[in-house]
C-alpha cells in the first residue's frame, strides 16, 4: 500500500480558480522556512477560512514553535500571498472544502470502476501502490 497526495492543495484551487501562477515552490515553506511550514499552513487555512479579519490569534494555532507574533505572521502570510491577499477572510475556505470534497468522490469513484479500491485521508488516497500511474 502507498498514500498518494495531493500537495499544496487548498493554494492549488485558490490560484487556479483565480487564474494565478503559483509557482513551483513550496507554497507553505516560503514564509519562514520548510521548518515552519506546519504552522504557515495552518494560520493560511485559518486566514483563508475566516468571515472576518482576524486580529487576534486564533485559539488554536500554536506559534511556540515560530517566534513571531500572530500580527507578524498574518502579515508575512498576506505578503507571501499578495496576488491573491484580497481573497483571505472572506470565507472562501469553506467553497474550497467543497469543492475537495468532489474532487474526493470523483477520485474514489474512478478508482471504484476500476475494481482499485482506495481510502482516503483528507486530500491523499491510500492504494495499492500498482494503481500510481492509474489516475487521469
Amino acid at each position: 500500500m502507498t498514500d498518494y497526495d495531493f500537495s499544496q492543495m487548498n493554494p492549488n484551487m485558490i490560484y487556479d480558480t483565480y487564474n494565478k501562477e503559483l509557482g513551483s515552490e513550496d507554497d507553505y515553506s516560503r514564509v519562514a522556512g520548510p521548518e515552519h511550514r506546519k504552522v504557515v499552513k495552518k494560520g493560511f487555512n485559518v486566514m483563508f477560512q475566516a468571515s472576518y479579519f482576524l486580529d487576534k490569534k486564533p485559539k488554536k494555532l500554536n506559534l511556540n514553535s515560530i517566534e513571531v507574533s500572530w500580527k507578524e505572521l498574518r502579515e508575512e502570510i498576506l505578503k507571501a500571498y499578495k496576488l491573491i491577499k484580497d481573497l483571505f477572510f472572506k470565507w472562501l475556505g469553506y467553497k474550497l472544502k467543497f469543492e475537495d470534497i468532489c474532487i474526493v468522490e470523483s477520485v474514489m469513484l474512478q478508482f471504484a470502476n476500476s475494481d482499485a479500491p482506495s481510502l482516503t485521508i483528507h486530500d491523499s488516497f491510500v492504494m495499492h501502490h500498482g494503481y500510481e500511474d492509474k489516475g487521469g
